[in-house]
């Protein structure tokens, strides 16, 4: 599943997209990411793709999530 949330680097705003489980790609380009950060407001979107994150990321995000 992906999720976008703020959050603020540098006193600017950005949008961090991020997948559970899989790498992420930015829709209309070949540009493939395992996480995405970009200024916001944001005009691009994301999609998965099918190949799966190593899982000490996958783990990781886990951890991050149950906090």
């Amino acid at each position: 599943m992906i999720t976008t949330e703020i959050i603020e680097m540098g006193g600017k705003q950005f949008a961090r997209t991020i997948s559970d489980k899989y790498y992420i790609k930015k829709v209309g380009t070949n540009e493939v990411y395992e996480e995405a950060n970009d200024l916001y407001p944001s005009a691009y979107t994301y999609e998965e793709t099918e190949q799966e994150l190593p899982e000490e990321v996958v783990e990781e995000r886990k951890k991050r999530k149950e906090e």
